[in-house]
């Protein structure tokens, strides 16, 4: 199986609640309105989320909202990534996403 990073930064005050951040540019993946186009399905199987001040990440996508809104877990209280980050392993049960889903 093959797979993509993608990546999103931002720089979030404290007491923001589920505030959107922008997609970095990648070369493969179109950005449309700060959020990734996807050309064909995809499917996420892990996520990480990190930063002094974050307390919960949601996932948000068209075809996720139609469900829930899921909870990303767990969040790293820190600034960059250990040697063992906490990353959400989501290859067992992945939330898929529909074509043109950003």
């Amino acid at each position: 199986m093959s797979f993509h990073v993608l990546l999103y930064s931002g720089s979030i005050g404290t007491g923001s609640t589920f505030t959107e951040i922008a997609a970095i540019t990648d070369g493969v993946f179109a950005i449309a309105n700060n959020h990734f186009v996807h050309g064909s399905d995809v499917m996420l199987i892990a996520a990480y989320a990190g930063g002094t001040s974050l307390n919960s990440v949601r996932l948000s996508t068209p075809s996720l909202r139609q469900i829930a809104q899921p909870l990303l877990r767990p969040v790293s209280s820190t600034r960059e990534p250990g040697n063992d980050p906490n990353l959400a392993e989501l290859l067992t049960s992945a939330p898929a996403e529909r074509r043109g889903d950003s």
